[in-house]
């Protein structure tokens, strides 16, 4: 699994220049998460100890020493974490309801290590090269039909905000970078926000 339902940043939203933050886009402030931008929520949490609670009824009991029952799972049960915050906290979350009292010593290894890009590649290309590879196959893969009804729904939902018509931002590459701008990506950025709202329990007024 990857982490938790985290929170976003408030802001890094590039349509229309000048206006980065979630606020400059809607009518209403979004809800705060409370947590730091790209931390656990605890929502987020609390449904991986119970995921972690559910394997534990499906594959038998478990104690330090190891299966009690019939199990799938190989005890003692070993998880690597990437060394971010979000991730150790999510690995801890999910061990928390697999064992239910005490996690044994070693059951969690925090390392970076294997989440590292190989240090030796093939092919290394500078921002302009990768912006040109982008905006090539973006030309020729145009927006659908569909998406306009998208940027619609999203535009209703949150009503004009100090950005105006985000709609009208072309989606296209940056050149300095090879991100994607304009609509598409705060479209993007708006269903992430939302899915993680959702996750942990928040209303958009």
């Amino acid at each position: 699994m990857r982490h938790c339902v985290r929170s976003t940043k408030q802001a890094g939203i590039k349509a229309v220049p000048g206006m980065q933050h979630f606020n400059n886009y809607s009518k209403s402030p979004w809800p705060d998460f409370g947590v730091p931008p790209y931390g656990c929520t605890p929502q987020g949490l609390e449904s991986l100890k119970s995921l972690g609670d559910w394997w534990k009824r499906r594959t038998g009991r478990f104690s330090p020493e190891g299966p009690l029952g019939s199990s799938s799972l190989p005890m003692p049960l070993r998880i690597v974490a990437d060394d971010c915050d979000r991730d150790v906290a999510s690995a801890r979350a999910f061990l928390d309801g697999l064992y239910g009292t005490e996690v044994p010593v070693g059951a969690l290894d925090v390392d970076a290590k294997p989440y590292l890009p190989t240090a030796q590649v093939a092919l290394k290309f500078e921002g302009q090269e990768v912006a040109v590879e982008i905006a090539s196959r973006l030309e020729s893969m145009p927006e659908e039909a569909n998406f306009a009804e998208l940027h619609d729904k999203f535009w209703e939902l949150l009503g004009p905000g100090e950005a105006g018509d985000w709609r009208d931002a072309p989606c296209e590459v940056e050149p300095a970078t090879g991100q994607l701008i304009g609509r598409c990506i705060a479209t993007s950025a708006f269903a992430e926000r939302f899915l993680m709202e959702w996750g942990s329990g928040k209303e958009f007024a």
